[in-house]
C-alpha cells in the first residue's frame, strides 16, 4: 500500500509538472505573439512581388491588399494590384486598381500601360489605343519590370504594347496605322498598302496574329 501511495504521488507530480510546462509554453508563445513586429510596408511588398513573379497571383493579390489597407494611395501596391485583378480575370476591379493609382501617380506608365490592356480586355478599343500609344510616346523601351506566369523569363514590354497597338488600330480600322506597329516590330514584313482590298487587310491581320504569338 505505501508503495501505491508512493507511486500516485510521483504520476500526482509528474502529472502538475507536465500541465505547468504547457502553461508556460503557452504564455511564452502569447508573449512572443504580442512582441513580433508587424511586417514593414517594404516587406509586404518584396512579398507581393515574389510571388506574383512564381505565378502565385491570388497571394500576391493578399499582400497588395495588405500595404493598402495601411496606405491607402500606395502607388505601386495599386500597379500590381491591379495587374493581379486583370490576370485574374476581374477587369473592373483591374480598372478601378489602375485608375485609382493614376489619381494619384498620372504620369505612371506601369499603370498606364495595364489600364491599355484591360481596355483591350474589354473590348474598348480607342481608349486602349489613347493609353497604349501615350506610354510608348512617354517611354518608347518601357516594361513591366516583373517577369511572371507565362514562363520563369517572361517579361511584359514595348513589344507587347506595340502589338497589342496594332490589334486595336486594326479593330478601328485604321490599317495604315496598324502596319505601321507591325513595321516597328518587323521591318521586312510586306504587306500591300491599299487596304480597301480585302486581301490587304487579310495579310495584315496574319502578320499581327503572328506577332502576336512571338510577344504575347
Amino acid at each position: 500500500m505505501r508503495k501505491t501511495k508512493f507511486e500516485n504521488k510521483i504520476r500526482l507530480l509528474a502529472l502538475s509538472l507536465t500541465t505547468m510546462t504547457v502553461v508556460v509554453l503557452m504564455l511564452a508563445g502569447c508573449a512572443k505573439k504580442a512582441t513580433e513586429p508587424e511586417p514593414s510596408l517594404d516587406d509586404l511588398m518584396n512579398s507581393a512581388w515574389s510571388a506574383f513573379r512564381q505565378g502565385s497571383f491570388s497571394s500576391a493579390l493578399g499582400y497588395f491588399n495588405q500595404v493598402l489597407s495601411r496606405s491607402a494611395g500606395h502607388t505601386d501596391a495599386l500597379n500590381g494590384k491591379g495587374w493581379c485583378l486583370g490576370i485574374l480575370g476581374d477587369r473592373p476591379g483591374a480598372l478601378s486598381a489602375f485608375n485609382a493609382g493614376l489619381a494619384g501617380a498620372p504620369a505612371n506608365n506601369s499603370l498606364r500601360a495595364g489600364l491599355a490592356f484591360t481596355y483591350a480586355a474589354m473590348d474598348s478599343s480607342p481608349q486602349a489605343a489613347a493609353r497604349d500609344s501615350t506610354v510608348l510616346a512617354a517611354d518608347s523601351l518601357w516594361s513591366l519590370g516583373q517577369r511572371y506566369v507565362m514562363s520563369w523569363d517572361y517579361l511584359m514590354d514595348w513589344r507587347d504594347l506595340r502589338v497589342l497597338l496594332a490589334e486595336e488600330y486594326f479593330v478601328m480600322g485604321r490599317f495604315s496605322e496598324s502596319l505601321a506597329q507591325v513595321m516597328k516590330l518587323d521591318a521586312s514584313v510586306t504587306v500591300g498598302a491599299d487596304f480597301s482590298l480585302a486581301e490587304n487587310q487579310a495579310a495584315l491581320l496574319v502578320e499581327i496574329e503572328r506577332l502576336s504569338m512571338t510577344y504575347k
